[in-house]
């Protein structure tokens, strides 16, 4: 697993974990792993390995992520998705082999796989559909507004 800063996008090793506080976001109490940069402090998220380099262009670009799953192998879940938050209510393009749909009222991306594949092959699609998917993140276009930050300090 990898972390990466929702904010400045920075990306950290598992010893960021030792940093983990209990935050109390509107009432519920929460894991947080807040970035360790003085001018940033945003929010830490862990990340799995294959999806890394794709969520944090999809979060560079402006379409903010919420969840993901690259797919593991040797588990009952045959399938990789990308939950967008509520800022993102539908992409006019989605990597081939996905489906759309709505996770508790989030707008998701899903590919299933075949649960009839030997481990081999399903750790082959888990890793050509990184790749395919990363290909589709760098084709869409930016949304992300200019930060008022960025104009001020030029």
């Amino acid at each position: 697993m990898g972390y990466f800063c929702l904010k400045c996008g920075e990306i950290y090793k598992e010893n960021i974990k030792n940093t983990q506080i209990q935050y109390n976001k509107n009432n519920n109490i929460e894991d947080w792993i807040f970035c360790p940069k003085l001018k940033c402090i945003g929010q830490v998220i862990e990340v799995d390995d294959m999806f890394l380099p794709i969520i944090r262009l999809l979060n560079n670009k402006g379409y903010y992520t919420e969840h993901c799953c690259s797919g593991h192998v040797g588990t009952d879940t045959y399938d990789s998705y990308i939950s967008f938050d509520k800022t993102i209510q539908g992409l006019l393009l989605i990597p081939e082999g996905y489906i759309e749909e709505k996770d508790n009222n989030k707008y998701c991306i899903r590919r299933n796989y075949s649960d009839k594949l030997n481990d081999i092959d399903f750790h082959l699609e888990l890793l050509n559909n990184a790749i395919e998917t990363l290909n589709w993140a760098k084709e869409l276009k930016n949304i992300k507004p200019l930060q008022l930050e960025k104009l001020i300090s030029t």
